[in-house]
């Protein structure tokens, strides 16, 4: 990552939720690419999952299943936009798997931040549980007005993700593109080459 202001180039390192913005044809696709592939070279797949949505069928996020990368499960890693039958399937799975979790700390006495519980020695690794990231490509207005309930699952699971170990990084064009509930809880944001002056 460029900090050009302080004269830095600082390692990102993905521990809450992400917002890239940028003009098409400005590189979010590839910086999400290029994270995934990050992700893959410093967990195992044991330690880390990848789900993606592709919003917009064009995504190089797509390249991730053409080379068979073993952090994306084989049956809805990589999703269409238009898929919402599998979608909706995602997001039921990530809502069970919060719930899951939440109890799990809350029963065994941890703190309720799975990074602690991952790294605390006296738990065994087969205990642990892995990071979800979830890369959704190409948000849009117009795909939010097409799919009113996709909003709030998507809120619901950045929301209560980080915390419990599963991230968001979505993508758009423009600052309009990402729902004012989501960009509140969105803290992290990485702007590509804009005029939109809002950013």
């Amino acid at each position: 990552m460029d900090d050009p202001v302080h004269q830095k180039q600082p390692i990102l390192i993905l521990e809450d939720n992400l917002v890239i913005f940028g003009p098409s044809g400005s590189g979010k696709s590839f910086a999400l690419l290029t994270l995934a592939k990050s992700i893959g070279l410093l967990y195992s797949p044991i330690e880390a999952n990848i789900y993606c949505i592709d919003i917009g069928s064009q995504s190089p996020i797509k390249l991730l299943k053409e080379c068979n990368m073993p952090h994306l499960p084989k049956d809805g890693g990589v999703i269409a936009g238009n898929d919402t039958e599998r979608i909706n399937r995602l997001f039921k799975m990530l809502r069970i798997e919060l719930s899951e979790r939440a109890d799990k700390l809350r029963l065994e006495g941890q703190p309720s931040d799975i990074r602690l519980y991952n790294t605390n020695p006296n738990i065994p690794n087969k205990k642990k549980k892995p990071y979800i990231f979830i890369f959704i490509d190409g948000i849009s207005v117009q795909f939010n007005k097409d799919n009113m309930g996709f909003q709030d699952q998507l809120d619901f699971v950045v929301r209560r993700g980080p915390s419990l170990g599963i991230y968001v990084i979505l993508t758009g064009n423009i600052i309009r593109d990402i729902p004012d509930i989501l960009r509140t809880d969105i803290p992290s944001k990485l702007i590509f080459r804009s005029t939109d002056r809002d950013l």
